[in-house]
């Protein structure tokens, strides 16, 4: 039942090589590795990171992994 299950995953990567184009493939392995589940995943270089207000916020509260 849904309603027993946790959140989402919510995950920002910050890299200056990774591109959008790449997402793609990782949702592919992280659901390989984790299981069907409900993956939000953010690709965002250092000057994204640092200037706009939404990673500014979410930044300041993140577990680096």
């Amino acid at each position: 039942e849904d309603s027993k299950r946790g959140g989402d995953l919510d995950l920002v990567v910050c890299s200056e090589r990774l591109k959008f184009s790449d997402k793609a493939d990782i949702l592919i392995q992280l659901k390989d590795s984790l299981g069907e589940q409900k993956i939000d995943l953010s690709i965002i270089n250092g000057e994204k990171a640092s200037s706009e207000p939404f990673f500014v916020e979410i930044l300041k509260k993140v577990v680096k992994l």
